[in-house]
């Protein structure tokens, strides 16, 4: 059975999860404890991180509704309304600043690890393939609903990778906040139109050819992109190559506990973390068309390390949060 990450780091930081008053308080942004003399900047700042939660409580809760009258998470229908759904919430995230998330990025990236240096990674390469060490990734928690949507922020130092991996019947809407990353991303060949989803169910479970989405793109800060269930690059591997960076993640729905299941006749489970090696390329003839790489299963968790960070994010802002 694969982990998830956020399974992962609530094991590893268990201790962590209930910090005292004043820690707690100390998470907060400043500019909200000072009742009455906020300046117009920081109500701006508000005024963001506010619509921003409205957004993703919505849209969450508009997706578990189009997730209740598809036939299926793998379905055209809901691949449809997912997309549909999901433009407002890229809306908002466009429009904000960095700012508007109250992130203390002094306190989430630590100078040792640039001081350690990092290895050289060739074009065509990937550190999974050159061996390359794991370093410790922060999660900044932010809110977590069962069946709606979780909500979080990576903090990659530089050197940090996430490895090739998927979002099984997910929609996840992601926004580089700072710094920048290097990114490849693929998505299983599915028959066009097919009714018949255990294809693409088995492809994720056990690998299969994924076309190429993206070869080797860099994102930056503002970059903001939705991946869906079929499309958008499912599968994808990101690299803090260059400089520390962060990374907001809206999943929705989040992973959930392992009873959860694909539907109500299937006995797979659903929205699990799969890794992936990329074995074998197919270069297509036709000029300007895209790779096909085979996708090979293989238990990742050992390259992925992820810490739980004292700060919390937007807290007191989100209506749903049961963690």
């Amino acid at each position: 059975m694969a982990n998830c990450w956020v399974r992962r780091l609530s094991l590893r930081q268990r201790s962590s999860l209930r910090p005292d008053l004043n820690k707690a308080l100390l998470n907060i942004p400043r500019y909200w404890l000072r009742m009455g003399t906020t300046t117009s900047s920081e109500k701006r700042h508000r005024h963001g991180a506010e619509a921003f939660v409205e957004s993703v409580e919505r849209v969450a809760g508009e997706l578990r509704r189009a997730r209740q009258r598809a036939p299926h998470v793998l379905s055209d229908a809901y691949e449809a309304a997912a997309r549909e759904h999901t433009s407002s919430l890229v809306a908002v995230l466009k429009a904000l600043e960095c700012e508007d998330f109250s992130l203390q990025r002094r306190d989430l990236e630590s100078p040792e690890h640039d001081r350690e240096g990092t290895p050289s990674l060739h074009p065509g390469q990937w550190p999974e393939e050159c061996n390359w060490p794991v370093r410790p990734i922060q999660y900044v928690y932010g809110a977590e609903y069962p069946g709606l949507f979780s909500v979080g922020v990576f903090v990659l130092p530089k050197g940090a990778y996430l490895p090739l991996h998927d979002h099984f019947g997910m929609v996840v809407v992601s926004r580089v906040l700072w710094g920048s990353l290097i990114m490849r991303a693929l998505d299983f060949d599915t028959p066009s139109a097919s009714t018949d989803h255990s294809v693409l169910e088995s492809h994720h479970q056990e690998g299969g050819w994924a076309r190429s989405v993206l070869e080797r793109c860099e994102r930056r800060a503002g970059d903001t992109w939705v991946l869906y269930p079929k499309s958008g690059g499912n599968i994808h591997e990101i690299v803090a190559l260059n400089e520390p960076c962060a990374m907001l993640d809206v999943i929705m729905p989040p992973y959930p506990a392992p009873s959860i299941s694909l539907d109500q006749s299937s006995e797979h489970e659903l929205y699990q973390c799969h890794y992936y090696r990329a074995k074998q390329r197919l270069q297509s003839e036709i000029r300007d068309s895209h790779s096909r790489w085979f996708l090979e299963r293989f238990p990742g968790d050992d390259l992925v390390y992820v810490q739980r960070a004292r700060q919390r994010f937007l807290p007191g802002l989100w209506r749903f949060n049961h963690r």
